[in-house]
């Protein structure tokens, strides 16, 4: 009796020791988390394997821009040097003298030729023509030969004894001033040769009735500018006439006059 329960108990403990083995061949496996873990259970610590950092590609390196090749220097050819010729002497011309006048001041026998000199200004003493013949450039008044503010057409006669003549108007040399074809029958205001301009004649004008409004005219033995070459003069008032003589160099009018017929 007591061997065959001994035989019992035996293959009973080998039983235990199959079911032992089995269990611990099932140990590896994960475990259920619904599963609680009895006491003592030895839980698997699970090693994680490094994730291996990936190493950074570096940046294709740039090459260098080609350094640019100097251009080849162009070599110059040097031609032969001319033989220097012989410089002749210059002569010195003297400057012809001006046959047009600028404004400003002329010395005579140097800038400007003596001569009779020819300008054109307006009709009104606004736009008048002053110009005045001197003896000297000192500015003093005792330097002034002859001296006046001319309209319209009009003559200045320059003295080879004058230092200078000044003018803030052009003037242009009479050689120069073509002449008319026929002789003038209606004058604005200004200065006329006699002969060249106008032929001897009665001219009529019109001025008015008082001092202010009165028309200046003059008979000219010349056109100098000086008193002396004065022949005759008046400051008329309302209808007038001028007889100009064959012997009259000029004429000069400060208003508008008519040749009587």
């Amino acid at each position: 009796m007591f061997e065959g329960t001994g035989i019992a108990r035996l293959g009973l403990l080998f039983t235990f020791i199959i079911i032992g083995l089995l269990g611990c061949s099932d140990s590896g496996s994960d475990v259920d988390a619904t599963t609680p873990l009895s006491q003592g259970t030895v839980v698997p610590v699970l090693t994680q394997t490094a994730t291996q950092v990936p190493t950074p590609t570096l940046s294709p390196t740039v090459a260098p821009e080609p350094t640019l090749a100097p251009l080849p220097t162009a070599t110059l050819k040097l031609m032969p040097t001319a033989q220097p010729t012989s410089t002749p002497e210059l002569t010195a011309t003297p400057t012809p003298k001006a046959n047009k006048i600028g404004v400003g001041t002329h010395i005579v026998g140097t800038d400007i030729e003596p001569g009779i000199y020819m300008g054109l200004a307006g009709t009104g003493v606004l736009d008048s023509c002053f110009w005045e013949r001197l003896s000297g450039l000192s500015g003093e008044l005792s330097d002034t030969i002859a001296n006046d503010n001319s309209v319209g057409p009009f003559y200045v006669e320059v003295s080879p004894t004058d230092v200078a003549l000044s003018t803030r108007c052009e003037l242009i040399g009479l050689e120069s001033v073509p002449d008319k074809q026929e002789y003038l029958t209606q004058l604005p205001p200004g200065t006329y040769l006699v002969g060249r301009d106008i032929e001897p004649s009665i001219y009529e004008g019109l001025a008015g009735t008082g001092v202010l409004d009165s028309c200046y005219w003059e008979r000219l033995s010349g056109v100098s500018g000086e008193v002396s070459a004065l022949i005759a003069n008046d400051n008329a008032q309302g209808r007038y006439f001028v007889q100009v003589s064959s012997t009259d160099f000029a004429v000069k009018f400060a208003c508008a006059v008519t040749k009587v017929n």
